[in-house]
């Protein structure tokens, strides 16, 4: 499992680029915003108590201070 700032870093920048697709480009910050639209239904899914769920939620919060 990536690092919780390689995992944030990674899914912005997949949003961003979708994956590299020359027909698709999207701000960073609206990459930020699906990102996090995203995790919250990630985090919705996943049992509170579970690693993943904390795994995810610093992943949310990494998102959120960049």
């Amino acid at each position: 499992m990536l690092t919780v700032k390689n995992k944030a870093e990674k899914l912005v920048l997949s949003m961003h680029g979708i994956e590299n697709d020359p027909n698709f480009y999207m701000s960073i910050d609206n990459a930020k915003k699906c990102a996090l639209v995203a995790i919250d239904e990630i985090l919705g899914l996943v049992d509170e108590e579970s690693l993943y769920f904390e795994y995810w939620d610093e992943v949310k919060e990494e998102i959120e201070k960049m």
